[in-house]
């Protein structure tokens, strides 16, 4: 990226890195959220691997 001084620079993805489940965790919540509230659904958690924290899916939908 070019700085307004014209020099030029690299962002520092190290931080960015660390934190990426964290990000996509969150937007998958906050887009499943947006998503059962614009349509009048709702989210049911369905265990994935026993003592692990569940999935959450739309209720009603079937995992396949």
């Amino acid at each position: 990226m070019q700085r307004p001084d014209s020099t030029w620079y690299a962002l520092g993805t190290r931080r960015l890195y660390q934190h990426v489940v964290a990000a996509g965790t969150l937007y998958t919540l906050t887009m499943t959220t947006e998503v059962c509230q614009e349509l009048g659904l709702a989210t049911v958690p369905r265990e994935v691997t026993p003592g692990l924290r569940p999935a959450m899916e739309i209720a009603g939908v079937g995992s396949g």
